[in-house]
């Protein structure tokens, strides 16, 4: 350790709880000195590593676990999601506080077959449009702007989203009731309406602000040329994925 390291004293490294350190400053106890157990820092380093490696190994296998209903998702994909997080969180040596919430969500989600707990309530007077349709609705202009930053004109964009079917689910209640053909055009002028709303940032929903802001995930790709190829594929994939939640979506949401 330099005179420039700050200590309160000899035993603070070892007193300290993993998650108070950042893994830079779990790194540095490794080569503190004589001072420090070095094989132990090292262990502990290795621990947290493979616990963090199986947690997102379960984690992964859970999300993407095929369910054949929407019961059998929230049972063994969300309700296994947070009874999986709670472990981890134990194991890591989190406070029986964080233990004890993520127990309330998870016994609130179980309950649902009989009674909706309070935090699932309907608010009275709310939107009529639920966040999953916003989230589609998200992605539809999503999957159009990364069509335009591939170099796709936005009309063109907008139709091949517009065309996905099933996407007359997305539309107000008026769209929904004209005839196939406006329908058709309603979609059309809906997808673009997402987008410019997406665009202004104001009065948005909030499900549709998140989505929009996921489209930053390619702003750093470099290659000009390249960055067109990433564009269209990841439309294309979202696009695709758009296409299997209608299929899925449930009546009334």
């Amino acid at each position: 350790m330099t005179s420039n390291d700050k200590s309160n004293g000899p035993g603070d490294a070892h007193a300290t709880r993993w998650k108070e350190l950042s893994l830079e400053e779990l790194l540095k106890i490794t080569t503190a000195g004589p001072s420090y157990d070095d094989a132990k820092a090292r262990r502990t380093i290795r621990k947290i590593v493979a616990g963090a490696e199986r947690f997102c190994d379960e984690v992964r296998r859970i999300l993407l676990k095929p369910h054949e209903t929407w019961e059998a998702e929230r049972h063994d994909g969300l309700m296994e999601f947070i009874a999986c997080a709670s472990q981890y969180l134990e194991a890591m040596g989190e406070g029986r506080e964080v233990i004890d919430k993520l127990a309330v969500y998870y016994a609130a989600l179980d309950d649902l077959d009989v009674v909706a707990h309070p935090m699932f309530e309907v608010k009275n007077g709310g939107p009529s449009v639920g966040s999953q349709i916003w989230r589609l609705r998200g992605m539809s202009a999503v999957a159009v702007e990364y069509q335009r930053l591939a170099k796709e004109p936005v009309v063109n964009a907008a139709k091949k989203v517009a065309g996905i079917p099933g996407l007359e689910k997305l539309l107000s209640g008026r769209a929904k009731r004209v005839e196939p053909d406006a329908r058709k055009t309603d979609a059309y002028t809906s997808v673009l309406k997402w987008r410019k709303t997406a665009r202004g940032g104001k009065k948005m929903n909030e499900t549709l602000r998140m989505v929009w802001a996921s489209r930053k995930t390619f702003a750093s790709i470099g290659d000009p040329q390249l960055r067109k190829q990433e564009f269209r594929k990841e439309a294309t994939r979202l696009i695709e994925k758009i296409r299997r939640e209608l299929g899925t979506l449930p009546p009334g949401v």
